[in-house]
């Protein structure tokens, strides 16, 4: 007869498991290992956990609110329509002011019907302490005249020109104005169309987001600095103290004393009185 085969009902793990559990224990060591040669910076650990309680980065974003509901409404008013454009995103609040509002046609000069409307939004920007880039465009159409030789050389002195009136006549801080020009390359509109060149043709005065960057400052690092070696400081002088307390202690002489006697005289001698010696004598 042959023998039946028993099936036992408990199995092994698949084979893929044993190699994966390996690679798991020898990544856990490594990180642990890591871990362990690491220089932890108590000051600089605790410094970056007060900036996690300090608020978020802040955008103005209700002072840029704030200016383009003023531009709506002056737009309104002035009837400019369309003439007019604006919008905020991540970099800020951008205004464009199309060509035929501003320049006439292959010029950079300002035009003067534009002077009331360009003091208006520089005293709207001189409450605000944010930075502003000027960018001149245009359509894709080539322009080939002494003073602009490209595209590139149009759109930069569109954007310079404003930039030099509103330093030098409105008064707004050089170091907070900058200018930029992008020649056809940043189209808003196609360029198939005599109504998208027309919005493509345009100076655009982007005001900057004012961001409120969460840094460690260094007077703070110093001052943790300063107050982690003082309480170091105090510690040991703490220490000190008590040493010196414990030595200064009753206790402490007594016990010093024991000590002394225990150097000096043999351990299980008898130490005898004098008067008891000169009492054994007489006896005698």
């Amino acid at each position: 007869m042959s023998r039946k085969k028993i099936k036992t009902g408990v199995k092994g793990s698949p084979p893929w498991m044993t190699t994966y559990g390996d690679m798991i224990t020898q990544v856990l060591v490594f990180f642990i290992l890591l871990f362990t040669l690491s220089d932890i910076n108590v000051v600089k650990f605790s410094s970056y956990f007060e900036n996690m309680k300090k608020p978020p980065v802040i955008l103005d974003e209700e002072q840029l609110r704030r200016v383009m509901l003023e531009l709506a409404d002056l737009s309104e008013k002035e009837g400019l329509g369309d003439l007019i454009g604006m919008e905020i995103d991540e970099k800020g609040l951008k205004i464009s002011l199309t060509e035929s509002l501003m320049f006439r046609s292959g010029e950079a000069r300002i035009l003067p019907a534009a002077l009331p409307l360009l003091d208006r939004i520089a005293d709207m920007l001189n409450k605000l302490p944010n930075e502003m880039m000027i960018e001149g465009h245009t359509d894709n159409i080539p322009i080939h005249t002494k003073q602009f030789p490209s595209n590139w050389e149009l759109s930069m002195f569109r954007a310079v020109n404003m930039l030099k009136y509103l330093v030098e006549v409105q008064g707004i801080a050089p170091s907070r104005v900058s200018a930029a020009g992008y020649g056809e390359h940043r189209p808003v509109a196609s360029n198939d169309t005599p109504e998208g060149r027309a919005q493509n043709r345009r100076v655009v005065l982007v005001v900057m987001r004012q961001k409120i960057e969460l840094k460690p400052d260094k007077e703070e690092n110093g001052e943790n600095k300063a107050q982690a070696e003082t309480g170091a400081d105090q510690d040991s002088a703490a220490v000190v103290r008590e040493a010196e307390e414990e030595e200064s202690s009753p206790e402490a002489e007594e016990n010093s004393l024991k000590k002394a006697e225990e150097e000096i005289i043999p351990q299980g001698e008898k130490v005898t009185d004098p008067q008891d010696q000169i009492q054994e004598v007489g006896n005698e």
